[in-house]
């Protein structure tokens, strides 16, 4: 990571839980740690200014949260994915719906998987040929009967 780069730091539920000291009972949420990367420890983490946390919630609220003292290091582990930003305002947060969060807010579904939308065709699993045996699925010549 490059130091004074401004990034966005997305946290697993049970890090930024861990993080922060706060309730796990509470329902899921997806979290980013917006700022500025001030160092690394090799094998470790990295040091970040923070200048605010996000927390989002599958209900589409969302609410920031401040740490003091700002510094801290957060370690590889605790990482989902980082995004390097110019501005902290530059961040947007899409696609973050109830529908299809409150019940797996883990994982994300695709928006074929939302109730009411079509599904794709499942294709049908197929009986592997014995070995040495000619495809008929190929168009090639059919084994004599």
């Amino acid at each position: 990571m490059k130091e004074g780069q401004k990034y966005a730091v997305w946290l697993t539920d049970e890090a930024a839980r861990a993080f922060l000291g706060i309730d796990a009972k509470q329902p899921q949420s997806r979290w980013v740690v917006l700022g500025e990367c001030t160092g690394e420890e090799s094998g470790v983490g990295f040091w970040v200014h923070v200048d605010h946390i996000e927390q989002w919630m599958a209900v589409g609220d969302s609410r920031t949260i401040t740490v003091s003292p700002p510094a801290c290091l957060i370690p590889w582990s605790y990482v989902i994915t980082i995004q390097g930003l110019s501005e902290f305002k530059d961040l947007k947060v899409t696609g973050f719906k109830k529908k299809w969060c409150q019940n797996s807010p883990a994982i994300a579904r695709p928006r074929s998987a939302e109730p009411g939308s079509p599904t794709p065709p499942r294709r049908p699993k197929q009986a592997p040929e014995p070995r040495g045996a000619v495809s008929s699925r190929a168009g090639g010549p059919q084994p004599p009967s």
